[in-house]
């Protein structure tokens, strides 16, 4: 369960046609999108280029309204672009 204004480490293991994606040279951004529609869009950090692994820490004002949020990432290495599927996640109010 997500709480509003904590923060929480998002990972991803990166697939390209069904097999780990090799990150090296790759750039990947996570994106959140708030009850309202509002996207914001991070770099996110390459943890194991080999293996296609990255996350993204989250910061104190990223998830800062109560409701349903999704994510999703993506990836981009030369010409190629791909966007994960999205996620729906529920965050509650901190209530303190």
């Amino acid at each position: 369960m997500y709480v509003e204004g904590n923060t929480y480490r998002f990972r991803f293991t990166a697939t390209l046609n069904g097999a780990v994606w090799d990150l090296t040279g790759a750039t990947v951004r996570f994106r959140l999108r708030s009850p309202s529609g509002v996207v914001l869009t991070k770099i996110a950090t390459i943890e194991d280029s080999a293996n296609g692994i990255a996350y993204y820490d989250s910061q104190t004002t990223d998830l800062t309204v109560p409701g349903n949020w999704v994510r999703s990432w993506e990836i981009t290495q030369g010409t190629v672009v791909q966007e994960s599927d999205p996620v729906r996640f529920y965050v509650r109010p901190d209530l303190g």
